[in-house]
């Protein structure tokens, strides 16, 4: 069956006659049959397939790769082709043949290496120390649009890509309406008294165009407005508010002692103030209002020695009757009385340029404050400790004199001050009767430390008549952005005995 190969005749013997079983395929006579030269006769292989033309001119026919030659073990010599074809030499590691890529070669477990592509394509290099997931092909990787940054090895993923989605906001235990103002109500009250004893304190100071203190009794009736704006350095989780503050109302003072000369003297001024004050949150627990009405009485004591250094104590006690109302009550929620007391002292020196006048001031001062323990409709119970707030002053005192004009003579002054705040941020007790004694404590603001200027006018008409009139503007000036901006003005009349 074609596995011995017949003895060379030298071409005078024909191939053996398979029988006539088979005929030969008839190619058209477009194929000349092989010329072997006459040194090689074809194997026989039992009349069932005319032997392919080897002489090189015809390149036999390609099956696609779809049949694997037969394997004949090794023991049949290639058929010679006359020498022009060099058999190649495997020596058992040759490449299979190229079957045009429709046959995947079989795995032989690594040990061969596979098909050169003919350098067309770089097989990826993972350095061989990780072997790419395999999906199965059946997942395409999620594409992010290159909004997600890279995994840089780390433990926790990137963040999720928020798609253009705001994240939610910072949420809280939300408190009744009306605590916002308890916890506004120790700044605001402090911030009015201050800016009202400054009033105060530069109608005592400001001399008249003649430039004398003593040998006169002077009586001031100031009609004051003024509105506070708070910023508070506590985030909405820590329960900070910011608030607006109104306060009109009225002032009468007057010199009740004088003692000495213009050289060396003591004088003692009182003043009695009457405002009303509101005061609105900013919060989002719900909406509130605090209503005060105020009662003060201030003083100051002034002592100039002949040198001309001079120092200025006063004094003040104020009470304050309020009320806080919300949106959500008709009614009164909560009744609130408070008192506060203060004190401070004042250095200065003057040094006069004919009509000018040029006084630098160092100061020091204290406010407390003490708000009495109440319960609310809502049976929430507050307590407030005693209130603390420890200053110092800087600044400069500025007059100048305008006499004998067709309205009269005239006083300019300024005051500037930088205030410095030393208190400790105040806190507020909390709790509720229904709760069985459940209860929080609440930071409160503080004032802040700020920038002060005054500016005022005195319009003498006549030498016992006199307009008064000012304006005072503070600027908060706290490392953490805490405390108020405020602007007071006053208008009024000034008679002197």
């Amino acid at each position: 069956g074609g596995s011995t190969t017949p003895p060379d005749d030298g071409g005078s013997t024909l191939p053996p006659d398979d029988g006539g079983s088979t005929t030969p395929p008839d190619d058209g006579g477009s194929t000349t049959p092989p010329d072997d030269g006459g040194s090689t006769t074809p194997p026989d292989d039992g009349g069932s397939t005319t032997p392919p033309d080897d002489g090189g001119s015809t390149t036999p026919p390609d099956d696609g790769g779809s049949t694997t030659p037969p394997d004949d073990g090794g023991s049949t010599t290639p058929p010679d082709d006359g020498g022009s074809t060099t058999p190649p030499d495997d020596g058992g590691s040759t490449t299979p043949p190229d079957d045009g890529g429709s046959t995947t070669p079989p795995d032989d477990g690594g040990s061969t290496t596979p098909p050169d592509d003919g350098g067309s394509t770089t097989p990826p290099d993972d350095g061989g120390g990780t072997t790419p997931p395999d999906d199965g092909g059946s997942t395409t990787p999620p594409d992010d649009g290159g909004n997600t940054p890279p995994d840089q090895g780390g433990s926790t993923p990137p963040p999720p890509d928020q798609g253009g989605i705001t994240p939610p906001k910072p949420r809280r235990i939300a408190v009744v309406p009306q605590v916002p103002s308890y916890l506004s109500l120790p700044s605001a009250l402090l911030s009015y008294n201050s800016r009202v004893n400054q009033m105060f304190r530069n109608l005592a100071q400001s001399p008249d165009s003649s430039g004398k203190t003593v040998d006169s009794y002077p009586v001031w009736l100031q009609y004051i407005n003024g509105e506070d704006k708070y910023h508070t350095s506590m985030g909405f989780l820590d329960y900070g508010y910011d608030y607006t503050q109104k306060e009109q109302g009225w002032l009468l003072g007057g010199r009740v002692l004088q003692l000495g000369d213009e050289h060396q003297y003591l004088t003692w001024n009182l003043g009695f103030a009457n405002s009303t004050l509101k005061i609105t949150p900013d919060a989002q627990d719900g909406n509130s209002q605090s209503h005060y009405t105020t009662y003060g009485l201030t003083s100051l004591l002034t002592l100039r020695h002949q040198s001309g250094l001079t120092l200025d104590v006063g004094a003040d006690a104020t009470k304050y009757d309020g009320y806080v109302t919300t949106d959500s009550r008709s009614g009164h929620v909560a009744n609130i009385k408070a008192y506060s007391y203060s004190g401070n002292a004042e250095v200065s020196y003057p040094f006069e340029l004919g009509n000018h006048e040029i006084s630098p001031v160092l100061g020091a001062g204290i406010q407390v404050l003490k708000v009495d323990d109440f319960t609310d409709v809502d049976d929430i119970r507050v307590h407030y400790g005693t209130i603390t707030r420890p200053t110092g002053q800087l600044g400069v005192r500025y007059n100048y004199k305008i006499r004998d004009t067709e309205l009269g003579n005239f006083v300019f002054y300024t005051n500037s001050y930088l205030n410095k705040d030393f208190s400790k941020t105040p806190d507020v007790w909390i709790g509720s009767t229904h709760t069985n004694g459940a209860s929080s404590t609440f930071d409160m603001g503080k004032v802040g430390s700020s920038a002060t200027i005054d500016v005022g006018i005195i319009n003498e008409i006549t030498p016992t008549f006199a307009i008064n009139t000012g304006v005072q503007y503070q600027q908060r000036l706290s490392n953490d952005d805490e405390g108020i901006n405020s602007w007071q003005a006053n208008v009024g009349i000034r008679v002197t005995f």
